[in-house]
């Protein structure tokens, strides 16, 4: 709707973090374009080496540390890629003024409850977390060791997206159960970047991209509401118990509807910021990417 005003492929009305932090650190255009994308003009040589030298994005919507519930590589299969196109293209160039962004948005606790009918055990989930944050920080050293010597890791803000939230009408951002998680999956990631920062013997710095606080000192920030007036409900919500923002009957007719100004809310569906509320994200995060400049 916002931008760039038709299909993007982006879970927001517009512009999301990624495009904001691209355009901070000096990339043409917005965001890396993505690898299947790239894979498709290398016949064309402009294209081709102009996109190499402005970097590649190896992600895909809805996939985790460990397989989850969508068919497309993992963040081991996407470094898979991304190593392969280092050997093959960057040996000449060399990544040592490059920046890696890494974010893990917990679809592995989401395909995680679904694998345990929506509960979660907590002696079970405690174990998980640590498998998940474990396995990050050997990908974060797999991207060090391939040269990159300055890698943003995002750390997780889930307490009141509106999924959850939902269960309290919207009025609440907390919920216990999902704070403990949060808590402890940013705990056990901080940690683990605090120990391979302490090792580093080559100069190299990751940095946490501290999203969770980001988002609660604008969610519970004393301007909050003038800003946002829609509070914590989406912007694109399902119209009912089985609608979600995008999805249709079998008529083609919309089970959901969309608000008439993204702008006022920080919510663009369940789970993810509008292009507003990035930006937001955005401003709050600027003091933490000056430790990368």
């Amino acid at each position: 709707m916002t931008f760039p005003g038709h299909p993007s492929g982006r879970y927001s009305n517009g512009l999301v973090l990624t495009d904001f932090l691209a355009r901070h650190f000096g990339a043409v255009g917005l965001s890396p374009i993505p690898f299947e994308q790239w894979r498709k003009v290398w016949r064309h040589p402009m294209l081709y080496f102009g996109s190499l030298l402005f970097g590649i994005n190896f992600a895909h919507g809805g996939t985790g540390v460990f397989d989850t519930d969508v068919a497309a590589p993992n963040m081991t299969a996407q470094i898979d890629l991304f190593e392969q196109l280092v050997k093959k293209h960057y040996g000449d160039i060399g990544l040592e003024n490059s920046i890696a962004l890494v974010t893990n948005s917990g679809n592995d606790y989401s395909a995680y409850m679904a694998r345990n009918n929506g509960t979660l055990d907590p002696k079970d989930v405690m174990h998980f977390i640590d498998e998940v944050t474990t396995q990050l920080a050997a990908n974060l050293k797999r991207i060090q060791a391939l040269g990159v010597k300055k890698i943003l890791v995002a750390n997780l803000a889930l307490q009141c997206v509106p999924r959850v939230t939902k269960s309290l009408s919207f009025k609440q951002c907390d919920n216990d159960e999902i704070s403990e998680l949060v808590d402890f999956h940013n705990m056990d990631l901080k940690y683990n970047v605090g120990q391979m920062n302490d090792e580093s013997t080559n100069n190299s710095t990751v940095v946490v991209l501290d999203l969770c606080n980001a988002f609660l000192d604008i969610l519970q920030g004393k301007d909050y509401e003038s800003r946002f007036p829609e509070g914590l409900k989406g912007c694109c919500m399902g119209t009912s118990s089985e609608g979600y923002c995008a999805v249709v009957d079998e008529q083609w007719k919309p089970m959901y509807s969309v608000c008439k100004d993204p702008r006022k809310s920080f919510f663009w569906d369940m789970v993810h910021p509008t292009q507003a509320g990035w930006e937001a994200v955005y401003e709050r995060l600027l003091p933490t990417l000056k430790l990368v400049e």
